[in-house]
Parts: structure tokens; C-alpha cells; sequence
């Protein structure tokens, strides 16, 4: 072989390498469950640093709920939070998992 194949040889396999992406998207459930866990933090995030509290007159949709506290609606956020990293962590690992059955990353 001479240089010159040696050189387009070499050109191609750098070309395929670089074109082609390293792992793809998320599904559509992951990215649901993403955009739910990044809206359900903030909000968190807002509740704990905003010091926010709850009016305990206040309605929701005309209800109205009795013996609902600061740290009731902090305990809750904190599960929902929780949860959703959880969900989401479990669905990307399965999606790595699947990208290497695939053999994507050999």
C-alpha cells in the first residue's frame, strides 16, 4: 500500500469516526421525566431559599384543606423530587445499558 492510500485510509476512518454521534437521544419518557424532576427542583428550590409559607386560609380550585403545613408541603416536595431523580436515573441507566447491547459504544 502507498502513502497515498495509506492517507485517504486514514482520512475515512478519522471522517467516520468523528461523523458519527457517540450515543443518541433520550426517549420521550426520559426527557418528560427530566423536564418534571428540573421544574419540581426549582420549585423546590423556591419554596426552601424564597422562604415561602402557606396562607392557611387559601383555597385550591374551591378547596379548601385543613392542617396543611410548611414542613407537610417541604416533606412532599422532597418525595416528589426523590422519586423523579430516582425515575430518571433508572431510565437513562437502561438507556446506556441498551446504547451497549447495541454495541454503539464498541
Amino acid at each position: 500500500m502507498d502513502e497515498k492510500e495509506k492517507d485517504e485510509k486514514t482520512i475515512k476512518a478519522v471522517e467516520k469516526a468523528l461523523g458519527e454521534p457517540v450515543i443518541g437521544e433520550f426517549t420521550e419518557n426520559t426527557i418528560k421525566i427530566r423536564r418534571n424532576l428540573l421544574i419540581v427542583s426549582l420549585l423546590s428550590v423556591a419554596v426552601s431559599l424564597g422562604g415561602l409559607q402557606i396562607n392557611p386560609n387559601s383555597e385550591v380550585f374551591g378547596l379548601k384543606f385543613s392542617g396543611l403545613t410548611d414542613n407537610f408541603i417541604r416533606f412532599g416536595l422532597t418525595l416528589i423530587t426523590l422519586y423523579l431523580f430516582i425515575h430518571f436515573l433508572w431510565c437513562s441507566f437502561e438507556f446506556v445499558h441498551g446504547m451497549e447491547d447495541k454495541n454503539h459504544w464498541n
